[in-house]
């Protein structure tokens, strides 16, 4: 079994981004990952394709959000 046990949808992954970092809403997160895919950001997120969809892992969400809220 992979690492990322658990697998959501890019709304699905909106939902969680907002619910754990509120300074953004659904639909901002929502196009913050909607770009990410092809941004030469810092911190791109990675995903799969997994049916014609495009997922995020929550490993993966989980450490981004820990990356935004390291304090230094």
């Amino acid at each position: 079994m992979s690492a990322d046990s658990r697998w959501l949808t890019r709304p699905q992954a909106s939902e969680y981004l907002a619910n754990k970092l509120p300074f953004k809403t659904v639909k901002q997160w929502a196009s913050f990952l909607a770009n990410n895919r092809t941004s030469k950001e810092v911190y791109t997120l990675k995903f799969k394709l997994m049916n014609g969809k495009i997922m995020y892992g929550e490993t993966t969400l989980k450490a981004f959000i820990r990356s935004m809220t390291h304090t230094y």
